[in-house]
Formats: structure tokens, sequence, C-alpha cells
């Protein structure tokens, strides 16, 4: 392998790794961003659509 193929190698892995990060972080701020908006609602609420205060909480909806 030649000095050339290995960093464009390095290259290609050093975007997919950016790009995964990137998309991690949108959905991580997707996510807090439900979750705030479960908060707001009531027990009552969060009931009629199957979930409760706990599993908002710990992010399991």
């Amino acid at each position: 392998m030649t000095t050339l193929h290995l960093n464009e190698i390095t290259a290609r892995q050093n975007r997919a790794l950016i790009t995964r990060l990137v998309f991690g972080l949108q959905e991580n701020i997707k996510r807090r961003a439900a979750q705030r908006a479960l908060l707001k609602l009531d027990d009552r609420m969060l009931k009629d659509i199957g979930l409760n205060r706990s599993s908002v909480m710990t992010g399991r909806f």
C-alpha cells in the first residue's frame, strides 16, 4: 500500500466518524426535546398515550 492510499482510507474513516457523531448529536437533541415536551403533559394525558412519568424520565418511550 502506498502512503497516499493509507491517507485516503484515514480521511474516509474520519469523515465517517464525524458523520456518525453529528447524527448521534442530532438524535440526542431530538430525543431530549421530545422528553421535555412529554414531561409538560399531566399524568392522565401520559396514560392516554400509554406512558407514565417514570418511563419518560428514564427515556424509555
